[in-house]
């Protein structure tokens, strides 16, 4: 019987163990939302992560900021926003003066289709800007991206008009004036989605668009940028119209370029597919995911393991009833799902991973309707063990650390390493998304060293891969602008 009793308290303490995120009530708990979209940033200047949305919120079109306080998220009392529902939203500096400002499309409380761009005076607080080129738009999704390499942020918005599906590449003048590109080749889109992605390597990013056409048609594009904010259709890969739809860039294969993971709805399915990049041309390959739409995609390293894990959300095809599927990655190209994360499912919402306590792993938020049809606005604390130094992954023959583990873009990463052998060995970076940015040999002597880096790093946040034939260890770095 002791035997046993023993065998049980095992394993009730690997199953605890094995689940990586509790739901935590937080301050916005109470106030759920759909047909909805969030965007985090830090939207005061006190150095910590906020969040700001749009959606329903019953009975209406909803927009507002939760401000994080120690860690806890409280609403802001500055509140400009046109109330927003069925839309977009985005936190970036548009007019490079060092603070976060907030692009909205949507549909307004009388049902208007709308796009504004409001400016951060710094503290949290906003004005609403003029730009008259910006075209309202519903049913919506939007990505910023310095499409033309000119300094600044530019952006592309799909969406219905009021009349049509339109797709428009905003360029930005650099001090947050944007004027419609007159390169504007992309297929007028609404009810889809899109995200820029670097498929060629080249140094720019490309840009994929899903949605209806205006014929009503369910398309998927790839358009190749020149380098100067000029894209160009690429025929060659041929991807499965979706609408409903949600895009992930990620390195599925783990081979140092970006697939794409989509899932969204066809004539009669939902589907989630995948496609391989092979120098650029894209083929589809057999899905490990659950076929779904009217959900999202969106990738982290939850588990602190060096690769991205995949969360898909939606429902499936004459089901009402929504889930959320964690896809733990092998790190090879292997998914398989998650048996002990309980996660709410959602549709007309969205997920979003970020670092909101600074405890250095990413926590979960969710918002959209759940399996039961009633909105939710959630947070799942990821309480993965990591210790301050950000030490994702460890051995026992090296201990790895980078500080600081928070530094400005230009500012170099200093790695402290302390091995018990020598080895030859090998320093790796990548961004979230998979992406390698560098690889430097490095002979390790025995004992304790410190090694400087000098890395170009955009604003984001990075992996550090210290590895060898013995021993593997990572680390992970928030580059701030």
């Amino acid at each position: 019987m002791r035997n046993l009793l023993s065998i049980l308290l095992l394993l009730l303490c690997l199953s605890l163990s094995a689940q990586i995120f509790i739901e935590k009530p937080y301050g916005p708990n109470a106030n759920g939302v759909f047909d909805s979209s969030i965007s985090f940033g830090d939207i005061d200047g006190d150095n910590d992560l906020d969040m700001v949305f749009i959606g329903n919120i019953d009975p209406g079109a909803s927009s507002g900021i939760y401000l994080n306080v120690d860690n806890e998220f409280v609403v802001s009392d500055e509140n400009i926003f046109e109330p927003l529902t069925s839309g977009s939203v985005q936190t970036f500096d548009s007019d490079n003066d060092g603070d976060l400002d907030v692009l909205f499309t949507g549909s307004n409380a009388i049902s208007v289709p709308t796009a504004d761009l409001y400016f951060n005076n710094g503290d949290g607080t906003f004005i609403k800007s003029v730009n008259p080129d910006l075209v309202g738009v519903q049913f919506s999704s939007s990505a910023v991206d310095d499409v033309d390499n000119d300094g600044d942020l530019d952006f592309i918005i799909l969406g219905f008009d009021g009349n049509t599906a339109t797709t428009n590449l905003y360029l930005n003048d650099g001090n947050g004036q944007y004027s419609i590109s007159p390169n504007n080749n992309f297929i007028p889109a609404d009810d889809g989605s899109l995200a820029f992605a670097d498929v060629d390597d080249d140094g720019d990013n490309d840009v994929i668009i899903s949605g209806w056409d205006v014929q009503s048609i369910p398309r998927t594009n790839l358009y190749i940028n020149n380098g100067e904010g000029v894209f160009s259709l690429e025929s060659n890969s041929q991807f499965g119209g979706v609408l409903r739809s949600s895009i992930l860039p990620l390195d599925v294969d783990a081979d140092l370029d970006l697939d794409f993971i989509i899932s969204g709805a066809t004539a009669g399915a939902h589907t989630t597919r995948v496609y391989i990049n092979n120098s650029g041309i894209f083929t589809e390959q057999v899905s490990p995911f659950a076929d779904i739409a009217n959900g999202d995609l969106k990738a982290s390293d939850v588990d602190l393991d060096g690769d991205l894990d995949v969360l898909l959300s939606g429902n499936e095809f004459n089901s009402i009833i929504a889930q959320s599927v964690l896809y733990m990655n092998d790190g090879s190209g292997g998914f398989e799902q998650s048996p002990s994360e309980i996660i709410d499912g959602f549709i007309l919402g969205q997920s979003e991973f970020v670092d909101y306590d600074q405890d250095g792993d990413q926590d979960l938020f969710i918002i959209g309707l759940n399996q039961d049809l009633l909105a939710i606005n959630k947070l799942y604390e990821n309480n993965s063990v990591l210790s301050s130094n950000n030490n994702l992954s460890h051995s026992e023959t090296v201990d790895f650390k980078a500080f600081p583990n928070r530094i400005q873009v230009g500012q170099k990463i200093i790695l402290d390493v302390e091995i018990n052998k020598s080895a030859k060995s090998q320093i790796q970076i990548f961004d979230v998304q998979g992406k390698m940015y560098g690889v430097m040999p490095l002979d390790l002597k025995e004992g304790n060293f410190k090694y400087s880096i000098d890395a170009p790093l955009d604003s984001g946040e990075y992996f550090i891969n210290l590895n060898s034939d013995n021993f593997n260890a990572t680390v992970k770095i928030t580059v701030l602008n």
